[in-house]
């Protein structure tokens, strides 16, 4: 059971751990992590990186708008950037290799 843990992103208040149950139902992502921070313009900036699973045609453009519109669907809000992964790539910045518990959700936020 997890902590219900709601938090203003853009000005809108979120589950973030709707991210748990809708990111994996979204058919084609094999790993997925969410990273919040504080842009230039002072405004908060919610970064998505996926790692697909592999397909034969995979349309990167196609995949990152799909994704959008998902999420935004889904949570009422929309992610200012989605960065397509490697495994490898996802693994390291999950800490999977090197951390005692994924880093699925990270606030880099400053706090207040």
């Amino acid at each position: 059971m997890k902590d219900v843990k709601f938090d203003k992103v853009k000005g809108t208040l979120i589950d973030l751990n709707q991210f748990y149950t809708i990111m994996p139902e979204y058919e084609g992502i094999d790993e997925w992590q969410l990273i919040l921070r504080r842009g230039e313009s002072l405004i908060d900036e919610l970064i998505v990186n996926v790692s697909p699973k592999k397909a034969k045609k995979f349309n990167e453009a196609k995949f990152i708008e799909s994704l959008a519109n998902y999420i935004k669907e889904k949570m009422e809000i929309s992610p200012n950037v989605i960065q397509v992964m490697t495994p490898d790539e996802i693994s390291r910045s999950l800490g999977m290799e090197t951390q005692l518990k994924e880093k699925r959700i990270l606030d880099l936020r400053p706090k207040k």
